[in-house]
Order: C-alpha cells, then sequence, then structure tokens
C-alpha cells in the first residue's frame, strides 16, 4: 500500500508525478454534499489525494511527466486553500511589525532645555546672562541670611536680659515682703530707680543719686 502524501498548513511539499491523469473518486453516499477526490500518484512511489480544484491548478501548469512541482497547504481567512506553483513558495509572510511612533516634542515658548525631548541631546552650557543671573540671586540671599544674623543675636540678647530682669524683680518683691509697711508700688518704683542708674552706669554715665 504506498504512502499517503499529508500536506501541513504553510509547508511547501515538492512532488513529481508519475503519471499526468488523476484517478477519479467519486464522493461517499455516507458523506452528503461531499465533493470527488483526485488521486496522483508521484514517482517516488507515494500517492496524494486533492479535490477537484488543486487537480485543475496542476493540470495548468502543463508539467512533464516527472516534473518537480509544489503544492502548498494554506488558510485563507476560514478556507483551507491549496497553493501549486513550479518554484517553492516560502511560507506566509508575516505581518510587519509596528513601527514605534516616537512621541513629539512638548511644544512650549520656552527655551528647548527646558522641556522635555525623546532625543534630547547634551545640554548646552548656560549662557552669560544665565551666569548673571545665578549670582544675582546668590548675591541676595548672602544679603539676606547676613541681615538676619544682627537681628537674631539682638533678640536673643532682649529675651536674657528681660529674664534677668524679671528675676531680679521677683527676688526684690520676695525681699520687700519680709516688711509691712512697703508697698509693691514702692517696690516697682525704687525697681525702675536702680535699673536706670545701672544702665547708665554701664553706659558711662553719671550714677543717679
Amino acid at each position: 500500500m504506498s504512502d499517503v502524501i499529508k500536506f501541513e498548513f504553510d509547508q511547501p511539499v515538492e512532488v513529481a508525478l508519475r503519471f499526468p491523469e488523476p484517478r477519479v473518486f467519486p464522493p461517499s453516499d455516507r458523506f452528503p454534499g461531499a465533493e470527488e477526490r483526485h488521486m496522483f500518484s508521484t514517482t517516488d512511489g507515494r500517492v496524494m489525494y486533492v479535490t477537484p480544484l488543486t487537480s485543475a491548478r496542476i493540470k495548468a501548469l502543463h508539467l512533464a511527466q516527472g516534473e518537480c512541482f509544489w503544492i502548498c497547504k494554506r488558510k485563507n481567512g476560514r478556507i483551507t486553500d491549496y497553493t501549486v506553483t513550479r518554484t517553492v513558495q516560502e511560507s506566509q509572510p508575516q505581518p510587519p511589525a509596528p513601527v514605534a511612533v516616537q512621541p513629539r516634542p512638548v511644544k512650549s515658548n520656552l527655551p528647548e532645555r527646558l522641556y522635555y525631548s525623546p532625543n534630547e541631546l547634551p545640554a548646552e552650557p548656560p549662557s552669560e546672562l544665565e551666569n548673571k543671573l545665578a549670582d544675582s540671586i546668590a548675591l541676595v540671599e548672602r544679603r539676606k541670611q547676613a541681615q538676619q544674623a544682627p537681628a537674631a543675636e539682638w533678640a536673643s540678647h532682649l529675651v536674657n536680659q528681660s529674664c534677668a530682669l524679671v528675676d531680679a524683680y521677683a527676688a526684690v518683691l520676695k525681699h520687700a515682703a519680709r516688711h509691712e509697711n512697703v508697698r509693691g508700688e514702692d517696690v516697682r518704683s525704687l525697681f525702675l530707680s536702680a535699673f536706670i542708674n545701672v544702665s547708665k552706669a554701664a553706659n558711662g554715665g553719671r550714677n543717679a543719686a
């Protein structure tokens, strides 16, 4: 029994006919609507069964006995088709891969180096104007810090001096509490006079009597 050629999708098969005319088998009564089959014998002792359409395509090539040709089983949508050619045809070409579309750069009125571009080149060195602007900003920051430093020192000195005055006044009040005939107003007046005299002496003035 001869081997039957099996056709796989997109796999071209080379054959050479032993006889140019096929043997026709009518459709079987068990398969209503089926079409007849055409059997060809090949020179290597195999056989192949094809449809009447494929058989007609083979005859259309007007092949000589023993001449090689190619048959390829293909899928055309939902229909199975067979191509018949004298030369081998490669498998169905694959659809080309989609070409990656480069995103367009963001449109802006700003200089190009201030917004992103997919093909961004190395940044250009800053211009002379930009360098001067950066130097001016740095100078303003240094001046601001220089002005804030004395203010912070003065505020700290004021806090320390006030705390010392509070402690001194509290000590005076505590001492005055020992005397029944000393009023709070008198203590405050004496404390302020003493503080004024001490301040004048610290500044090189004359002591008050």
